[in-house]
């Protein structure tokens, strides 16, 4: 059960968005890519929150780093 929940981590908050970033970047653009990038990780975290019902310490981590990255770069207008 805990591999499971491990390998899920993994996929969820580095393979997809690095899968997103990689390819998306060709058919969508640079600054979408990177925010279409941090979905999986928002969904992910709050799913094992509602499943658990307790706070994940790397989840609120990483789920705020997405957040906070986020909202710089939609604040900001441009990839760049």
């Amino acid at each position: 059960m805990k591999r499971k929940l491990i390998l899920f981590d993994i996929i969820c908050y580095v393979a997809l968005p690095f899968v997103i970033w990689n390819y998306g970047r060709d058919i969508i653009g640079d600054y979408p890519a990177m925010l279409i990038s941090t979905i999986p990780g928002f969904i992910y975290t709050a799913y094992r929150f509602v499943v658990e019902r307790q706070f994940n310490i790397a989840g609120l981590f990483i789920i705020s780093s997405l957040f906070i990255s986020t909202t710089v770069n939609l604040l900001s207008g441009s990839a760049e």
